[in-house]
């Protein structure tokens, strides 16, 4: 019997095409690329949330969810996190001395939130800021983890903060209510590296994009009453003052 069913890539773009209700992951690669749709060389196919194995057959019934994604990105798709898209920010007051609590600084740019869980840690059981360097980062490459600035322990991020710059968030958030995926925001190429208009805005393509930004010596820090959400993609940029 055949079947429709939908592939979902990373991007949130759908296709749709049709297989026997008996198929294997080769099959669905083969229908794909009959439709000239491109397919990642490492690619990995997800159903049910689960990585399709390459030497299996598998049932499908019509018009089932497939995810295909570029498997440079975490195996199991999905990371729990702070649901920055309700946008509820803190502003606080960046101290310059720390009394001496290695880790409680903050940078320019990027800055993650945990708690540290280990035992030996000077800073164990204690919020900890993880200092990001780059001006972007995909938070769902790092599986949704930190690193401890004290014992370098991987510990789960659970939230971010940036100071001292513009900056931008986009991604691809799993809507449970509605069974669908969502995206939000929008990649801004060469961020680092454009000009910011005076209204907060830059040009993509010649449309003009709202960028958010912080103030003085304050930092913005996402709440912890945004709750959490599950996204399939989470990236932050940054352009430093």
């Amino acid at each position: 019997m055949v079947v429709t069913i939908n592939v979902i890539d990373d991007n949130c773009d759908k296709y749709q095409i049709e297989i026997n209700n008996k198929a294997t992951f080769d099959d669905i690669i083969l229908a794909l690329l009959d439709k000239n749709i491109e397919v990642p060389d490492d690619v990995m196919l997800l159903k049910d949330a689960s990585k399709m194995e390459i030497d299996k057959t598998y049932t499908f019934s019509n018009n089932e969810r497939i995810i295909l994604r570029n498997a440079a990105y975490l195996e199991g798709y999905t990371i729990q996190f702070n649901d920055v898209t309700k946008k509820r920010v803190q502003q606080l007051k960046v101290r310059k001395t720390n009394n001496g609590c290695g880790y409680r600084y903050v940078t320019p740019g990027i800055n993650l939130y945990g708690v540290c869980t280990c035992n030996n840690c000077k800073a164990f059981n204690k919020e900890v800021i993880e200092m990001i360097k780059d001006t972007e980062l995909d938070l769902t490459k790092r599986k949704g983890t930190m690193e401890c600035p004290m014992c370098k322990s991987k510990i789960e991020c659970q939230t971010v903060g940036f100071y001292k710059c513009y900056y931008n968030i986009y991604g691809l958030k799993y809507d449970e209510e509605n069974d669908e995926n969502e995206k939000f925001g929008k990649k801004i190429p060469n961020f680092n590296s454009i000009t910011v208009n005076t209204d907060d805005t830059v040009l993509i393509n010649g449309e003009k994009y709202k960028v958010e930004k912080t103030y003085g010596e304050t930092l913005s820090k996402f709440e912890e009453t945004n709750g959490n959400a599950t996204f399939i993609k989470l990236i932050f940029q940054v352009k430093r003052f």
